[in-house]
């Protein structure tokens, strides 16, 4: 038949039918149902595929009151790479209804120890049989570890010191658990001590020692803390103080979960010099520097002296001091480590080398006018100076000011019924650090953010 080519061609439409396997075999399919024998575990994922469409696989797993749990499910592409449809979960209690539902990924706490159901379901992807995918439960317990004994001296050679925390975990108490712990920090070679001894119990056998030393601490069921041991030898070798640390992980098959907890051995080796003379004469101050025992972290030795006044006084070493003076002008020359110096009233002269200080001037009962000078203020650094604050003082920035060689931008604290209150920041020409009114007390305070390259 011919046609006449101005005429449109006629639209003929034909339909079309996609037969789809819906069959599921009873033999090797997994039942949707409490009957189940397919289980699941946070040790290990398992495999499974969705038959067809409305296919349900059920898999049963033993969960713990109040812990958390992620259940995961992904569909298995085949060809490797090629686009897959992501199956849905949906978490079951023992009767078989349904607490929780997600896709892909579901968060859940289970209300109570015993048995539940996970349910993965999802259609296949178009034009496909089936859809394999991969299940997987994951679970964690939180754990914490904190020090009992945390801080002491070293000792003499010998002498044996036990330090304590206390390991704790929550969630997952009803049953006997073992966790891993490690201690790290710690080299015989080097360090100030040697491990003696790590246990649940003191003077427990040494398990390891070196730079790490680690192993495991066993929970009974129902148990939920217990005290981890760490006992040290000292020496008489002059070296730093040193910091040491116990973490606590998680037992295999759980999400990783560290904590950690930091220990501190005092060296009580004369290492670091304390040199106090008074300003005035020259004399030579008999001191008696004592262990810090106060509530400021890095602080291992203190020197007060409320009576003496006007002294110089120079410390040198990686310590960590608390120092306290009295009225009087003073000079305090620090070298590394850690300071707080409160030195109270009067013109005093600060100086620090890659440092970190905090330093306290308190003009409060001052009857004369007071100029004191900080050299080498940077990161870390703070002052305070107290009863003063932008609320009852005038302040007024001023550069170059303060004595020769030493001169830099320098703080006036201006007040009308009191003398006036200056602090010069040696060196530095613009500020270079944050300023606020304190709590409490009145006070202003002052902290380096920038500066010193350390």
């Amino acid at each position: 038949m011919l046609r006449d080519p101005s005429t449109p061609m006629p639209y003929i439409s034909r339909p079309s039918l996609r037969i789809l396997d819906n069959d599921v075999d009873p033999a090797t399919d997994v039942p949707a149902s409490t009957a189940t024998t397919a289980t699941l575990s946070t040790s290990k994922p398992v495999t499974g595929s969705i038959d067809a469409y409305g296919d349900h696989d059920w898999f049963r797993i033993e969960l713990a009151s109040g812990a958390p749990y992620i259940f995961e499910i992904a569909g298995i592409s085949d060809p490797p790479g090629q686009p897959t449809a992501t199956p849905t979960l949906a978490l079951r209690d023992a009767n078989g209804t349904s607490l929780a539902e997600g896709w892909g990924r579901m968060y859940v706490t289970a209300p109570a120890d015993g048995t539940y159901y996970i349910d993965a379901a999802g259609p296949p992807p178009i034009g496909e049989p089936h859809l394999d995918y991969t299940l997987s439960a994951q679970t964690w317990v939180q754990l914490s570890a904190t020090p009992i004994v945390g801080r002491a001296p070293e000792g003499t050679e010998g002498q044996a010191t036990t330090y304590s925390f206390l390991v704790a975990r929550q969630h997952h108490t009803t049953s006997a658990m073992t966790i891993s712990y490690a201690i790290e920090g710690l080299d015989t070679s080097t360090d100030v001590a040697a491990i003696a001894s790590i246990g649940t119990e003191p003077g427990a056998p040494l398990i390891q020692h070196g730079t790490d030393a680690g192993g495991w601490l066993d929970f009974a069921a129902g148990q939920s803390e217990l005290v981890l041991f760490v006992t040290v030898w000292g020496n008489d070798r002059p070296g730093p103080s040193h910091s040491f640390y116990v973490i606590a992980g998680p037992p295999p098959g759980m999400t990783p979960h560290f904590t950690f907890a930091t220990a501190l051995i005092i060296d009580d080796e004369p290492i670091q010099v304390l040199d106090v003379r008074s300003a005035t004469t020259g004399a030579l101050v008999t001191t008696a520097p004592a262990l810090y025992n106060g509530p400021m972290p890095n602080l291992e030795r203190e020197f007060i002296s409320p009576t003496e006044e006007s002294l110089n006084i120079a410390v040198a070493g990686d310590g960590g001091w608390f120092i306290r003076t009295g009225a009087g002008d003073d000079a305090i020359a620090t070298s590394g480590g850690h300071f707080v110096i409160d030195a109270g009233a009067g013109s005093n002269f600060i100086a620090g080398d890659i440092s970190r200080t905090h330093v306290e001037l308190d003009p409060r009962d001052a009857t004369a006018p007071s100029w004191s000078t900080i050299e080498d203020f940077g990161y870390y650094d703070s002052v305070a100076l107290m009863g003063i604050s932008q609320a009852t003082h005038h302040l007024v920035w001023q550069d170059d000011q303060g004595q020769p060689g030493h001169r830099g931008l320098t703080l006036h604290a201006i007040t009308a019924d009191g003398p006036t209150t200056s602090i010069t920041f040696s060196g530095l020409v613009a500020p270079s650090f944050h300023t606020q009114d304190g709590t409490g007390t009145p006070y202003l305070f002052i902290a380096g953010t920038q500066g010193l390259p350390y």
